[in-house]
């Protein structure tokens, strides 16, 4: 080789990689999808679909043979061109480092961080464009039901997003935090670890939050309480750590809960985070808001839930969802629970398994209006995001040692008064002032069940247990069912009780 072909070499290859820098950045310097694909569709030439047809199709695309005994060169059919156009956006997609994938029904477009989902309308207006630019017929390109089909075959040709929940992440703006039982180790960003979110912020090991912490001890003391507060927020990024539980921040208003709220959602990105409320839970439809997400923070905490259904979902087991004018489907790919309350919900039939999900922290102090700073919200999202991150991941860390949450006695105390209160029967019969007696009037186990239901249940909100069950509850509070000289007629044997 001659040292003109050196160095002829030596140029090819130094502009081969200033332009493999360059596509890698157009990911990396595109913030949101509309930039992107601005961006892409302003680089893609007008192609050869000869080429394209031995690239993608594996032949030439060619007439059928004449009288003459020969081939001429013909455009794409439909079908052939909707398989090139969606294989060239894959193939250009990756020379830009992107990617795209689907999952939970949707396509998602990585974007040199994490994968992001598309809007139907989105990729039928982007595919529709990029054929155009590729030199497809214009006025196909922008026929919808051509725009639809070429989404529908990005479906077919795309492969799931895959993510190892055994594989513990947290993904920042400086890269990817892998976290083992070999401590904490930062990485580039990787389509490959499958992350569908990104923390709008930096991350470093030696940030503090000295503000947050004293904000902290003002409203929640109970140091028992912070260390559960951290391990529930560190639970959401360990996703094959099963808890069954729900976190419900307890207490009326002026306890500084508000300040909480709005430094997670910060935290975690409100395009991470939803808010539904808990009587939403029983309908597929209203349940698609928490896919993707990191947390439902909800405000709403009162309505008649399944209590199968929040079992389920606070173990983070599959469950239904159904997207518009779309079928049903299963995932587990959805929000972590947490909500504030003033109280706890009432309408709902409560069971053992039901209470067990609950992990209820009380907020117990009242923050005066001399002492409320309206902007601390403000001053710990502005300076502390990445402190209070190194408070939350040591409590993940707590949690991937132990397996379970921290003991904390206010939380106990809580969810056995909440069991004590939430036993109807057990309530009906002290403010009805009825006593079991051997020797009391009897009444009709129906009859009884009746005015348990009518009589006291539904004129207080309350949600009546079931007959069977007000059996059991009946006799565990040691009231007696006989039917002697009663023409097998069971009845209760009770005494009522003057109030006075």
């Amino acid at each position: 080789m001659t040292q003109i072909s050196k160095f002829i070499d030596q140029i090819d290859n130094q502009i081969a990689t200033e332009e493999a820098q360059e596509k890698a950045s157009l990911i990396k310097s595109s913030k949101t999808l509309g930039e992107f694909a601005r961006d892409l569709l302003s680089r893609v030439q007008e192609a050869d679909w000869q080429e394209l047809s031995q690239e993608h199709l594996k032949k030439k695309l060619l007439t059928a043979t004449d009288k003459a005994g020969e081939q001429k060169e013909r455009k794409p059919r439909e079908k052939e061109s909707i398989v090139i156009i969606a294989e060239e956006f894959k193939k250009i997609l990756g020379e830009y480092g992107g990617g795209i994938s689907k999952l939970d029904g949707k396509l998602h477009l990585y974007m040199g961080s994490h994968w992001q989902p598309i809007e139907s309308e989105e990729v039928q207006i982007f595919m529709g464009e990029f054929a155009e630019k590729l030199g497809h017929d214009t006025t196909e390109s922008k026929i919808y039901l051509y725009r639809e089909k070429l989404e529908k075959q990005l479906h077919q040709a795309s492969r799931r997003v895959k993510r190892d929940p055994s594989k513990v992440v947290v993904n920042f703006l400086n890269g990817t935090l892998h976290i083992s039982d070999s401590g904490h180790e930062m990485k580039p960003h990787n389509l490959k670890d499958g992350i569908t979110y990104r923390l709008e912020f930096d991350y470093s090991s030696y940030c503090e939050a000295p503000v947050f912490q004293s904000y902290l001890d003002r409203v929640l003391p109970d140091k028992e309480s912070q260390t559960v507060l951290a391990e529930f927020l560190g639970w959401i990024f360990l996703r094959d750590l099963k808890l069954e539980k729900m976190l419900v921040l307890l207490g009326d208003g002026h306890n500084g809960k508000s300040v909480l709220f709005d430094v997670i959602n910060a935290l975690l990105g409100e395009e991470n985070v939803s808010s539904v409320g808990l009587g939403s839970f029983n309908k597929p439809e209203r349940r698609t808001a928490l896919l993707g997400k990191l947390l439902n923070y909800g405000s709403e905490i009162s309505g008649n839930v399944s209590p199968d259904t929040l079992k389920q979902m606070a173990s983070g087991e599959k469950v239904e969802f159904r997207r518009l004018y779309g079928d049903n489907f299963t995932s587990d790919n959805y929000a972590r629970l947490a909500f504030n309350a003033n109280t706890l919900p009432s309408e709902t039939e409560m069971t053992r398994g039901y209470f067990r999900r609950f992990l209820i922290l009380p907020f117990e102090q009242v923050i005066s209006d001399e002492e409320k700073d309206p902007d601390l919200a403000s001053k710990i999202i502005e300076s502390e995001l990445c402190g209070v991150m190194n408070w939350i991941l040591a409590g993940a860390d707590r949690l991937r040692k132990t397996r379970k949450f921290s003991k904390c006695a206010k939380s106990d105390r809580c969810l056995s008064k909440y069991q004590e209160e939430s036993n109807t029967v057990a309530l009906y019969a002290e403010e009805s002032n009825i006593e079991a007696d051997t020797a009391g009037e009897g009444v009709a186990e129906k009859e009884l069940y009746q005015e348990y239901r009518l009589g006291y249940c539904i004129p207080l909100g309350h949600k009546p247990c079931s007959f069977k069950t007000f059996k059991e509850r009946m006799a565990q509070l040691g009231f007696i069912r006989d039917n002697a000289n009663r023409n097998k007629k069971w009845m209760w044997l009770i005494k009522r009780v003057s109030s006075f």
